[in-house]
C-alpha cells in the first residue's frame, strides 16, 4: 500500500450521464444514416442511369434527403428512426421534379408508364445488407 487515500466525488454526475447518453444516440444515428447513404449509393447511380433523357433533368434531380420528423409521422415510421426519401427531389432550373418523376414512375391517363426507380432499386437490391454494414463500419471507424 502506499499510503494514499483517495476520495473522489462526481458533482452533476447525472447531467454526465444524461449528456453521454445524448452523445451515444448522436453517434448511433450518424452511423445508420451513414449505412443508408451507403445501401442508396448505386440506387440513386442507376436510376441517374435510367432516367428519362430528354431534358436531362430527371437524373439531375436524383438523390436522398433525411425524412422530416413530420414526414416520418405522416408515413407511420417512428420520430427516432433514421430514414431517407431516394428519388426525384431536387430542384433543377428553378423547378421541382418529384411530380414529374410519380408520371414517369406509375404513368399518367395521357402518359404509358416509364418507370426508372423500381427497375434500379430491383436491379441493386442484392448485396444491400452487406453496403449498409460497410456504411456502418465507415462511420464507427471514424
Amino acid at each position: 500500500m502506499s499510503g494514499f487515500e483517495i476520495n473522489a466525488q462526481l458533482e452533476n454526475a447525472d447531467q454526465m450521464l444524461a449528456d453521454l447518453k445524448k452523445l451515444e444516440q448522436k453517434l448511433q444515428d450518424k452511423a445508420v444514416r451513414s449505412g443508408l447513404v451507403a445501401f442508396v449509393a448505386p440506387i440513386k447511380r442507376k436510376a441517374k442511369e435510367l432516367a428519362p433523357k430528354m431534358s436531362g433533368d430527371m437524373a439531375k434531380a436524383i438523390g436522398h434527403r433525411q425524412l422530416s420528423k413530420r414526414a416520418k409521422g405522416r408515413l407511420g415510421i417512428a420520430s427516432t428512426t433514421q430514414a431517407l426519401l431516394v428519388g426525384p427531389n431536387r430542384k433543377v432550373n428553378g423547378k421541382y421534379q418529384g411530380k414529374k418523376g410519380l408520371w414517369h414512375e406509375y404513368g399518367t391517363e395521357r402518359m404509358n408508364m416509364n418507370p426508372f426507380l423500381l427497375p434500379a432499386m430491383q436491379s441493386e437490391a442484392s448485396g444491400g445488407a452487406s453496403r449498409f454494414y460497410d456504411g456502418l463500419k465507415r462511420a464507427l471507424d471514424k
